[in-house]
């Protein structure tokens, strides 16, 4: 993901309205480590970089042609 659509992503999310579902996930350590200091670098919670990443990683699924 590029930095430029990682702001925007961030950016649409915030505009949107309460998120009250929650989601538990299983992250191995490194992986927690790599969101961890991925979300230090963006200045924002890992959660919120996370949430990014699974939405526009849908989004991505979503436009791929079905077959």
């Amino acid at each position: 993901m590029t930095r430029e659509r990682l702001s925007a992503a961030l950016e649409e999310l915030k505009s949107q309205p309460v998120r009250n579902k929650p989601l538990s996930l299983r992250l191995s350590g490194e992986e927690q480590k790599r969101l961890y200091k991925a979300a230090k670098l963006q200045g924002i919670p890992p959660a919120s970089l996370a949430r990014v990443l699974i939405v526009t990683g849908l989004a991505d699924l979503e436009a791929l042609p079905r077959t």
